[in-house]
């Protein structure tokens, strides 16, 4: 069962922080039409996301799932028999590796979701592992078997000994995002991508000192930062 979100909405930003500061005007045009505002103000925060390649509103049960790939020669991999006792535990899954055909486990994954800025509003609950081998065994993750994801980067470090030979799906399935407050610069980028659409809907001939090019570029500027590149 999933952890509840402490934090959770559809969009970045709400009705009333769009009417606030400049283009008010813009936004009073559709006042007697609420529910379309707040349509415009989820898309715009959709939109954000999507050109960033990321996910920001908190989410839950995001399903991940890697290819186990790649040895760290400084991780205890076991590619090499020369790095020493591995311990009862890690022996046996080499051994089993082994025995198919692997000479290598793998440590390392990175999830696609974490906090590109501001690490301090991100969280992660509720994360869960499932190997499946190459051979056909699979098996769910005891939580004590890796450490991380870590805030910034999304790393995950599995336990020493963990049977996770080269070519295994891993698949992470976890809960988190901005789940603390979202960041000012992200709430920025998605009011001016609501505005901007909004006077899309209305004439822009009526609105000569209102461009949208002008706004775009401020909403590239502030999402430089957040972008996925």
């Amino acid at each position: 069962m999933s952890t509840p979100i402490p934090w959770a909405s559809p969009s970045f930003i709400t009705v009333d922080e769009l009417r606030a500061g400049a283009f008010s005007e813009v936004v009073e045009f559709y006042a007697n039409n609420l529910d379309y505002l707040d349509e415009v103000v989820i898309t715009a925060s959709q939109d954000i996301e999507d050109r960033c390649d990321r996910r920001f509103l908190p989410f839950t049960d995001l399903v991940e799932t890697h290819t186990a790939e790649g040895i760290d020669p400084d991780g205890l991999g076991f590619a090499d028999s020369d790095l020493g006792p591995l311990g009862l535990e890690g022996s046996l899954a080499l051994s089993q590796a082994r025995a198919y055909g692997y000479q290598g486990l793998v440590r390392d994954v990175w999830l696609r979701q974490h906090a590109p800025r501001r690490v301090d509003l991100w969280a992660y609950t509720a994360v869960s592992v499932r190997i499946d081998r190459p051979w056909g065994d699979f098996t769910v993750l005891p939580t004590d078997a890796w450490t991380g994801p870590t805030l910034d980067t999304g790393h995950m470090r599995f336990r020493i000994g963990t049977l996770i030979p080269q070519g295994s799906e891993i698949t992470v399935t976890y809960s988190g995002g901005y789940v603390n407050g979202m960041p000012h610069t992200l709430k920025q980028a998605a009011r001016l991508e609501a505005i901007k659409r909004l006077i899309r809907e209305v004439d822009p001939s009526a609105r000569p000192n209102e461009s949208t090019d002008a706004l775009e570029a401020d909403v590239v500027e502030a999402l430089a930062g957040y972008a996925r590149y």
